[in-house]
Protein backbone atom coordinates (compact mmCIF):
# COMPACT_ATOMS: atom_id res chain seq x y z
CA UNK A 1 0.00 0.00 0.00
CA UNK A 2 1.89 3.15 -0.93
CA UNK A 3 1.84 6.04 1.29
CA UNK A 4 -1.17 7.92 0.16
CA UNK A 5 -3.42 4.88 0.47
CA UNK A 6 -2.39 4.46 4.27
CA UNK A 7 -3.31 7.97 4.62
CA UNK A 8 -6.79 7.88 3.73
CA UNK A 9 -7.34 4.29 5.71
CA UNK A 10 -5.73 6.00 8.79
CA UNK A 11 -7.99 9.09 7.82
CA UNK A 12 -10.78 6.82 7.73
CA UNK A 13 -9.87 4.87 10.47
CA UNK A 14 -9.69 7.95 12.68
CA UNK A 15 -13.12 9.56 11.85
CA UNK A 16 -14.47 5.64 12.78
CA UNK A 17 -12.91 6.13 15.87
CA UNK A 18 -14.24 9.75 16.92
CA UNK A 19 -17.49 8.58 15.46
CA UNK A 20 -17.78 5.86 18.46
CA UNK A 21 -16.50 8.31 20.83
CA UNK A 22 -19.48 10.03 19.86
CA UNK A 23 -22.31 7.84 19.56
CA UNK A 24 -20.93 6.41 22.58
CA UNK A 25 -21.62 9.43 24.15
CA UNK A 26 -24.80 10.34 23.24
CA UNK A 27 -26.32 6.78 23.70
CA UNK A 28 -25.12 6.49 27.61
CA UNK A 29 -26.84 10.36 28.03
CA UNK A 30 -29.99 9.29 26.35
CA UNK A 31 -32.75 8.76 29.49
CA UNK A 32 -34.67 5.89 29.22
CA UNK A 33 -32.72 4.06 26.12
CA UNK A 34 -32.60 0.71 26.71
CA UNK A 35 -32.46 -1.38 30.40
CA UNK A 36 -30.54 -4.31 30.68
CA UNK A 37 -29.51 -6.91 33.33
CA UNK A 38 -26.88 -5.82 35.41
CA UNK A 39 -23.97 -7.82 34.34
CA UNK A 40 -25.21 -6.95 30.73
CA UNK A 41 -24.96 -3.72 31.45
CA UNK A 42 -21.51 -4.05 32.87
CA UNK A 43 -19.89 -6.32 29.83
CA UNK A 44 -21.13 -3.77 27.14
CA UNK A 45 -19.10 -1.17 29.57
CA UNK A 46 -16.22 -3.28 29.31
CA UNK A 47 -16.53 -3.84 25.62
CA UNK A 48 -17.18 -0.25 24.45
CA UNK A 49 -14.47 1.25 26.28
CA UNK A 50 -12.04 -2.31 25.38
CA UNK A 51 -12.95 -1.01 21.84
CA UNK A 52 -11.97 2.74 22.18
CA UNK A 53 -8.42 2.27 23.99
CA UNK A 54 -7.55 -0.66 21.57
CA UNK A 55 -8.89 1.94 18.90
CA UNK A 56 -6.35 4.65 20.48
CA UNK A 57 -3.36 2.47 20.96
CA UNK A 58 -3.94 1.27 16.85
CA UNK A 59 -4.88 4.32 15.13
CA UNK A 60 -3.46 7.06 17.25
CA UNK A 61 0.15 8.22 16.41
CA UNK A 62 2.98 8.35 19.03
CA UNK A 63 2.23 7.54 22.86
CA UNK A 64 1.92 11.04 24.25
CA UNK A 65 -1.72 11.05 21.80
CA UNK A 66 -2.32 7.65 22.90
CA UNK A 67 -2.00 8.54 26.65
CA UNK A 68 -3.59 11.92 26.21
CA UNK A 69 -6.85 9.54 24.57
CA UNK A 70 -6.58 7.41 27.37
CA UNK A 71 -6.29 9.71 30.10
CA UNK A 72 -9.68 11.57 28.02
CA UNK A 73 -11.32 8.33 27.53
CA UNK A 74 -10.77 7.61 31.33
CA UNK A 75 -12.09 10.89 32.36
CA UNK A 76 -15.04 10.85 29.62
CA UNK A 77 -16.31 7.75 31.51
CA UNK A 78 -16.41 9.21 35.31
CA UNK A 79 -17.76 12.38 33.37
CA UNK A 80 -20.42 10.52 31.78
CA UNK A 81 -21.39 8.47 34.95
CA UNK A 82 -21.57 12.30 36.69
CA UNK A 83 -23.92 13.64 34.33
CA UNK A 84 -26.19 10.44 34.23
CA UNK A 85 -26.75 11.20 38.40
CA UNK A 86 -28.14 14.46 37.16
CA UNK A 87 -30.40 13.36 34.18
CA UNK A 88 -33.86 12.08 34.78
CA UNK A 89 -33.96 8.53 33.76
CA UNK A 90 -30.48 7.66 33.96
CA UNK A 91 -28.88 6.06 36.73
CA UNK A 92 -25.08 6.77 37.53
CA UNK A 93 -22.94 3.64 39.39
CA UNK A 94 -19.78 3.73 40.42
CA UNK A 95 -20.23 -0.06 39.00
CA UNK A 96 -20.52 1.16 35.51
CA UNK A 97 -17.22 3.35 35.94
CA UNK A 98 -15.13 0.50 36.99
CA UNK A 99 -16.40 -1.30 34.09
CA UNK A 100 -15.07 1.54 32.59
CA UNK A 101 -11.77 1.45 33.77
CA UNK A 102 -12.12 -2.21 33.19
CA UNK A 103 -12.14 -1.98 29.82
CA UNK A 104 -9.78 0.82 29.29
CA UNK A 105 -7.47 -1.79 30.61
CA UNK A 106 -8.65 -4.67 28.21
CA UNK A 107 -8.34 -2.33 25.25
CA UNK A 108 -4.40 -1.19 26.39
CA UNK A 109 -3.68 -4.83 25.76
CA UNK A 110 -5.32 -5.62 23.44
CA UNK A 111 -4.16 -2.33 21.12
CA UNK A 112 -0.79 -3.42 21.70
CA UNK A 113 -1.18 -7.21 20.87
CA UNK A 114 -2.66 -5.77 17.52
CA UNK A 115 0.22 -3.00 16.89
CA UNK A 116 2.96 -6.10 17.73
CA UNK A 117 0.98 -8.14 14.85
CA UNK A 118 1.14 -4.98 12.44
CA UNK A 119 5.23 -5.13 13.20
CA UNK A 120 5.44 -8.97 12.27
CA UNK A 121 5.18 -10.66 9.28
CA UNK A 122 2.46 -12.63 8.48
CA UNK A 123 4.45 -16.12 7.26
CA UNK A 124 8.06 -15.96 7.90
CA UNK A 125 9.70 -18.42 5.13
CA UNK A 126 12.95 -20.07 5.99
CA UNK A 127 15.20 -21.00 2.84
CA UNK A 128 15.32 -24.82 2.63
CA UNK A 129 12.18 -25.56 4.55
Amino acid sequence: MDKRHRHIVKTIMFGGWLGCLLVMGALSLTPDLFTAGHNEDKNLHMLAYAVMSAGAIVILPGKKMAITALFFLFCLGWGIEYAQSIIGGRESSVYDGLANVMGIGIGIVSGFLIKLGYKKPALQTRPGI
